[in-house]
């Protein structure tokens, strides 16, 4: 049985580098549709928004998940995973305090700075 639970962790894991480029791009979709939305000449629901980074939210929950699995197979160099993991684990919770503001509609400082917060996580 234990057997069967580790490859089965093992075989969710290694979709870890499938899923971990479907936050970046929804989330990168999510900002450029808030940046857009700032201007008038751009009409963007805030219901799409919202939707978009409710998406991302989840894909990176997801990546977060199935990366955990993969680092337990302890292939990769454990100081290189932490940072990976951690890095991983800021942006998710960034990427939740964001959906959080937009479906509240709070255009506060921590609305600001968590979307910037966003963009450099995604980029590193």
């Amino acid at each position: 049985m234990l057997l069967l639970l580790i490859s089965i962790t093992e075989f969710i894991g290694r979709f870890h580098p499938v899923l971990v480029h479907l936050p970046i791009g929804i989330l990168l979709v999510g900002l450029l549709l808030l940046w857009l939305s700032q201007k008038k000449q751009y009409d963007i629901s805030p219901a799409v928004i919202k939707i978009v980074f409710l998406c991302g939210v989840f894909s990176a929950l997801a990546s977060c998940i199935t990366g955990y699995l993969l680092s337990l197979s302890g292939d990769y160099d454990s100081t290189l995973v932490a940072l990976h993991m951690w890095m991983a684990i800021g942006l998710t919770l960034v990427a939740m305090l964001l959906f959080a503001k937009v479906a509240s509609g709070q255009k506060d400082i921590v609305y600001k700075l968590s979307s910037i917060a966003l963009l450099i996580f995604i980029i590193i």
